[in-house]
């Protein structure tokens, strides 16, 4: 597997449905989410949506992308793992791999991702052998991490940064609280 084991190391991969899984055997209760742009929205206002575990997404549905479940609830250490799956890459322009505590978010207290050993691994779907691997390497405190982002403005394969971004949310009252970490 291809790993992308530094804050801002990029690699391509060819990609149209695909499953991204969250792992981590910390005692935390970490969630996985994204945050989408839409392919069809304008690139001076670009109209965003969000994937977690209040809104599961469905596969069957644009934007084709959905959550299985939620894991390592009450901080359970172990072999955690939560799965995004996206069924159709061609309807969104960006896709931001987020993982957050989501009651340090509730909270607005720091998470504990610098002592975790948190990684996102990209599949194909089928499953051609074709991996990437984006370890977190957050070094700053906060509780919404910035995994990854996919970018797919190229139509012969999509751009994978690992962003390691952190940023602190006091609830998340609105989608664009999580757009701001994202950006800023």
């Amino acid at each position: 597997m291809q790993a992308l084991a530094t804050k801002g190391a990029t690699a391509a991969m060819a990609l149209q449905a695909f499953m991204a899984k969250l792992k981590w055997t910390a005692g935390a209760d970490f969630d996985l989410a994204a945050v989408f742009e839409r392919a069809d929205s304008p690139v001076n206002a670009p109209t965003y949506g969000i994937v977690y575990f209040h809104e599961k997404g469905d596969i069957n549905k644009s934007p084709f992308v959905a959550l299985d479940k939620d894991a390592g609830v009450g901080d359970k250490a172990g072999a955690n793992e939560e799965t995004l799956r996206v069924q159709k890459l061609d309807g969104l322009r960006r896709l931001w791999l987020l993982c957050w505590d989501y009651g340090k978010v509730q909270k607005g207290e720091p998470a504990r991702f610098a002592q975790t050993d948190v990684q996102l691994d990209f599949v194909t779907v089928p499953d051609d052998g074709n991996r990437l691997g984006v370890k977190l390497a957050a070094t700053t405190v906060g509780n919404v991490a910035v995994v990854a982002e996919l970018d797919n403005t190229n139509p012969i394969s999509a751009k994978i940064t690992n962003l390691s971004k952190t940023g602190t949310l006091n609830g998340l009252k609105d989608l664009s609280d999580l757009v701001a970490i994202i950006k800023g």
